[in-house]
């Protein structure tokens, strides 16, 4: 461990993150159950906000409805500003102004968490304004999930922090070649300006880690942007690691793309049920 001298006492000292990190890289049953608080609140936010959104909408109506909903089920506010990009907003991984009016036919990229007891939930679901993909969005989301599904399989104890990144990535420059969009996977490395992993805790992104361990919650985040095309795609679940492996935390927001349909088909109504 790295020491540094003190000055005025000339006593070698150990800076206090190189304590304090590893005891927050693990979290206590009582640090779980405020990730989950967290977790479910946004999931409720997400889950009406993806009931609602139509054409004509505009993205802070669906920060505003997703914010309501946290706040309404105990968070005491967000973690970070919410991030609801439509069209060539959803091509910006970081957007927050989230002034634009929605438009027929784009894909919206939501990436909220709410802060329940300082712990920080962060999800991201990609759906389409008037509730159908159409075949193009659906072949990008498509390799998008299935990197993500691969990404969180990795997700287990003893297992290097930035596999699950690794396998993503590959999954999707071999992807995104057959697509087309590039010649080769380190070109398509272009249209994934991000990393696909981080840890969750405290703060949205936590204190690093190398090895994954029981007890850890990491996020997986893999995303494709295609600025030329307005279509920016991003999934992102949180994801407990266990004994046995892993839990999802945030299992119960619709992802795939029949259930992002079917929940955004006119007549589900524009609130969530309130749970």
């Amino acid at each position: 461990m790295e020491l540094q001298k003190d000055r005025s006492s000339g006593r070698r000292v150990r800076p206090a993150r190189q304590i304090l990190a590893p005891l927050r890289a693990i979290k206590s049953p009582h640090e779980i159950a405020c990730l989950r608080k967290a977790i479910h609140a946004t999931a409720v936010g997400l889950d009406a906000a993806m009931r609602s959104i139509r054409p004509g909408q505009f993205e802070y109506e669906v920060d505003a409805l997703i914010t309501y909903h946290c706040r309404r089920l105990g968070c005491q506010g967000m973690a970070f500003p919410c991030i609801v990009g439509s069209g060539p907003n959803s091509c910006l991984p970081h957007y927050t102004l989230n002034r634009r009016c929605i438009e027929n036919g784009e894909l919206v990229v939501i990436d909220v968490g709410g802060d329940y007891r300082h712990y920080a939930a962060d999800i991201t679901r990609t759906v389409p304004a008037n509730g159908e993909f159409t075949p193009r969005q659906r072949s990008v989301y498509e390799l998008v999930l299935r990197a993500q599904a691969a990404a969180i399989e990795a997700v287990k104890p003893g297992t290097a922090a930035g596999e699950p990144d690794r396998v993503a990535r590959r999954l999707l420059g071999e992807g995104l070649v057959a697509l087309g969009l590039a010649r080769n996977t380190r070109e398509a490395m272009r249209y994934c300006p991000h990393g696909f992993s981080h840890p969750l805790g405290m703060d949205v992104h936590d204190v690093p880690v190398r090895t994954l361990a029981p007890g850890m919650v990491v996020t997986i985040e893999p995303g494709v942007y295609l600025r030329e095309e307005d279509l920016g795609i991003r999934i992102e679940d949180d994801v407990l690691v266990t004994a046995q492996g892993r839990e999802v935390l945030s299992s119960a927001v619709p992802k795939t793309v029949e259930a992002i349909e079917a929940l955004m088909a006119p007549g589900r109504g524009a609130e969530s049920d309130r749970r």
